[in-house]
């Protein structure tokens, strides 16, 4: 007789907390128009199961000429945006990249190519710098980086975060 049998209850554990990981999500002014949705959706898709140390935005203050263009760029939209995040705790800390800085741009990048030059973003448009530097900013062992733009679903505890730092360390 199933009238008596209790409804099955979807308890889910809580999430696993990655103290030695950061989320880092990377953004420019072309993305402010879907920068609410789209981290909304980033938070909401990888902290079903896990949390991090920090989750952090960086922002690539450069205005124009963007890589695949596909919007115009609003650097003071997108901050706006950003701060309302930050507020209702969607985001810890809000980074600009320091592009104007040619000191520390060339310090940046000769420590990762061996290479200095005061170019933030390489020939192509692709913004090497701010990423870079961003990477730098980090304090944990292990970070998960993303662009804002990035769409995915996980529909099963996968253990995702796990199996990256497992595949790093092997």
């Amino acid at each position: 007789n199933t009238y008596f049998r209790k409804k099955p209850r979807d308890i889910a554990p809580p999430p696993r907390h990655h103290e030695d990981t950061t989320l880092l999500v990377k953004t420019c002014g072309m993305d402010h128009t879907i920068l609410e949705q789209q981290v909304h959706h980033i938070i909401n898709q990888i902290t079903q199961w896990d949390s991090f140390a920090r989750r952090l935005l960086v922002v690539d203050p450069k205005v124009g000429d963007y890589l695949r263009r596909w919007n115009e760029g609003d650097l003071e939209n997108l901050l706006s945006t950003a701060e309302q995040l930050k507020e209702e705790g969607w985001i810890d800390e809000i980074l600009i990249s320091p592009n104007e800085n040619e000191d520390l741009v060339s310090q940046v990048l000769g420590r990762w190519f061996s290479k200095s030059s005061y170019n933030t973003h390489n020939v192509q448009g692709v913004p090497l710098f701010p990423q870079l530097w961003g990477f730098e900013q980090v304090q944990t062992q292990y970070m998960l980086q993303m662009d804002a733009d990035v769409i995915f679903a996980r529909l099963e505890d996968d253990d995702t975060i796990k199996e990256m730092k497992n595949a790093v360390k092997a």
